[in-house]
Order: structure tokens, then sequence, then C-alpha cells
């Protein structure tokens, strides 16, 4: 995803229509979201991920926010196969467009666009309970509730504060989540890296919102969600591939290289760009065989990654240099074996030409035996097997004749076939 700004980089200016027009009516989340926009403008790659990441919120979230400041005309998103393609964040009234863009004039027949305050948010699937029907304290003596603080703490690896305690109650007593669905949202997001309290909560809004009220629906959700996004959109931007969600292979190699072989994905990312590169024909399977090859080479960051690829690079411009050089010993060696053979045909050539100044009769000889050899072959073609042989003696008395020739000049027998 491109993001645009209609506002001047290197400073991070937040002007005076968004805190009065636009910034209380917003969520606190929303407006993070917006500052950080804010923060990156410019014209660079941005993905949902990354804004997620920074903010340690959920994508869900992320997406949620630009949907609201699209609503209310301070982004224009573009979309691509489904994709996030494009990010402009709009100027307000007297700003300047930013490079590359068209500020589109204000018409006065059109009314103004309304603030923020008076738009209202999407609507979701179904109100969210702010809080649990009962206490901390209260469902302190529910044998559940006790399991899950016990599951929670082994997960998140600390001791429970008060806020904890209130957010499993909100789960467990306020969205009515079974147990199973509560553990398993706390094992996946501790499993993502995400422990703090307000990811948590994210999290399981959410799901709410989506309706989640079973284990195995749970589970949909979370495949559903590492197939279209995360590290598995980032594999498959990475092969130039939008428009769907990973299917099953693809899925088991990712996971092979991002959680058993344990490669950051910038290292994944640098082994799929590098099987682009060679463009072969199956990315997935070349890639592989990178991660493996790196796996066993001990390779933990885009760094060591680097220095394996420049390494390869040294030893490939080494080969290259190489093979140039036996290509060039070839050529040399090939053009003298030409000069020689150009040299030998010169020589028997005058040798013939002088030989037949000598002994006219040799050439006649010679034309005789070549005749004969020829009539030879197409007697035994046809099958006469005794016109063939008489015709075999004839040739060789001629050749005895040819040598006594060369014999009788004082020459050796191969004086006209090699110097």
């Amino acid at each position: 995803m491109v993001l645009v700004s209609h506002v001047n980089v290197g400073q991070t200016i937040v002007q005076n229509t968004f805190i009065d027009r636009y910034m209380a009516a917003a969520n606190g989340e929303y407006v993070k979201v917006y500052l950080l926009l804010l923060r990156l403008a410019g014209t660079r790659e941005l993905t949902v991920s990354e804004i997620a990441d920074r903010l340690d919120i959920t994508e869900k979230d992320v997406m949620r926010a630009l949907s609201y400041w699209e609503n209310a005309g301070l982004i224009r998103l573009s979309r691509q196969g489904g994709d996030l393609a494009e990010m402009i964040i709009n100027s307000f009234d007297g700003a300047g467009s930013a490079p590359g863009e068209t500020a589109v004039p204000s018409q006065p027949s059109e009314p103004a666009p309304k603030p923020a305050a008076q738009e209202p948010e999407p609507p979701k699937a179904r109100p969210v309970p702010e809080k649990a029907c009962r206490t901390t304290e209260e469902l302190s003596q529910d044998e559940d509730f006790a399991l899950l603080v016990y599951v929670a703490e082994k997960y998140l690896a600390r001791t429970l504060k008060p806020k904890d305690l209130e957010l499993l109650a909100w789960m467990y007593d306020g969205l009515n989540f079974p147990v199973d669905v509560i553990e398993y949202l706390i094992e996946y997001c501790a499993d993502s890296g995400k422990k703090k309290t307000e990811y948590l909560k994210s999290v399981a809004m959410g799901w709410y919102e989506d309706g989640i009220e079973t284990l195995e629906q749970a589970k949909m959700q979370v495949r559903s969600y590492r197939l279209s996004t995360g590290n598995y959109y980032a594999v498959l931007r990475s092969f130039g591939i939008y428009g769907r969600a990973a299917v099953e292979r693809e899925e088991q190699l990712v996971d092979k290289w991002t959680r058993q072989w344990g490669f950051p994905i910038e290292v994944v990312q640098m082994a799929c760009a590098e099987a682009m590169r060679k463009n072969v024909k199956q990315p997935f399977d070349y890639t592989d065989k990178i991660l493996k090859n790196w796996n066993e080479a001990g390779v933990k960051s885009p760094a060591d990654a680097e220095r394996i690829l420049a390494a390869g690079r040294d030893s490939f411009k080494q080969a290259e240099a190489q093979n140039a050089q036996a290509v060039q010993i070839r050529r040399q060696e090939r053009r003298r074996e030409e000069d020689r053979l150009d040299r030998e045909r010169e020589v028997l050539a005058e040798r013939r030409a002088v030989l037949l100044q000598d002994i006219p009769d040799f050439e006649a000889v010679e034309a005789e035996i070549i005749d004969l050899s020829a009539r030879r072959d197409l007697e035994l073609l046809n099958g006469a097997e005794a016109r063939a042989e008489a015709l075999k003696q004839r040739i060789v008395a001629l050749r005895e004749k040819k040598s006594g020739l060369l014999k009788a000049a004082g020459l050796p027998e191969d004086w006209l076939e090699r110097v």
C-alpha cells in the first residue's frame, strides 16, 4: 500500500482543523492511527501490519480506523484485488496539494462536508457490552474463572494486575465467551508476541463483533486471518500474488520457514526476492531450498542473509570470470587449430601441384579409383556381390600403382595426406 500525503514532510504537522473538528469525536485508537499516518507522510510502502505493530493494536483496529477516517473525508483509499493499494491523506481547506496530486476545487453549489462529529461510525454487528455483570471479587468464587486466571498467568508469563482481571471478567461475564474460547484467544495473542491488556481487549472486541461463540469459530477466524494477512500475506506479495489467501501447501511452507526454522519475515522476503530474481518456475520450492541452505548455514537475521547473498554474488562473479577466461582460451585454441589446418591445406595443395607436373598419370589413377569405388558401392546396394568384388580387386591394383608412382618419385605413400 502506498501512502501519499498532501502535507509537507520532514515534520509532523497537526492542523488546528483536525483538533477542532475531528479529534474529540474520534476513538483514541483512530486518532493514534491518523497521527502515525501524518508521521509517516510522504510516498513510501506502508502495510496495515506495520501500523498495527507500531501502535501495538490489531490489524482489524487499523482497518476500522482507516474506514473511519475515509468516511470522515480525511483520507482516500484505493484497492487492488481486495488489497489496499494506495492511501492518500487529504489536505484541509487552504492546504496545498502533494507533489503529483491535483487539488480538487470546491464546488459552491454543493454543501460542505459535515464534521466528523455528525457522521456516525459504521454500525457494528451487535453492541459490545462495556463491562462484566459481576465484579472480579464475585467471580473469584467461580471455578471456571479461577482456571482462566491460572491459564492467563501461564500464557502471559506474569501475575495479573487488576486491569487484567477486569479484562478476563469482561470476556467471561460480559461478552459471555466460553472458557475454551478465552483460553484460545490468550494463547493466540501470546503466541503472536502480543501480551498487553489493550491488545487482548481489541481482539476480544473484534471476535465479539464478528459473532464468534465457539472454539471452532475462533480457530477458523484465526486461520482465515493468518492466511490473508501477516507472514502469508507478506510472502504472497513478495511473489507478486494479490487478491487471494495462501493455499494449504503455501501455508505449510511459510509455517516451516517462520516457525520451525524461526526465520524473521524479512529474511524470508529476501529469499523470495532471490527466487524471483532467478525467474524460476516454482518460486515457493526454490525459496524453500534457499532457506534450507540458510538454516544449515546458521542464518538468523537479514544481515546474515545479506552476507550469504553477497558471498554468492562474489562466487558467481568469480565463476563468470573463470568461465569467460576458459571460453577465451578455447577460442584461442580453436583459432590456432584452424590456422594449422589452413597451413596444412596450403602445403598439401602445393605438393599436389608439383606432383602432377612431374607425374601426369597420377591424377588419372586417382580419378579412376574414385570412379570404381562409387560403382562398387552401387553394386553392393543392388546385391551384386560378385561384381562388387571384381571392382574391389581393380581398386586394390590401382592403389598399388599409385603407391608405386609415389615411390618411384622418392616420396612416401602419405605424401598428399598429411604434413
